[in-house]
């Protein structure tokens, strides 16, 4: 005889589609931001916000 389970015990892993799918919605957020990141990280060091004139 066959044990039906309930759907939540069945389905508990993702896809390879939906992992390659949310790992280059991260790589295309990181390419996006990491330039600007650095930029801001930057401007912190000073505070007018320049870099000091030699």
């Amino acid at each position: 005889m066959k044990t039906i389970l309930p759907t939540y015990l069945t389905c508990r892993a993702f896809t390879l589609v939906e992992l390659l799918v949310v790992i280059a919605i991260i790589g295309v957020l990181a390419a996006i931001i990491a330039p600007n990141a650095s930029y801001y990280a930057d401007m912190g060091f000073f505070p007018t916000g320049r870099e000091p004139r030699l």
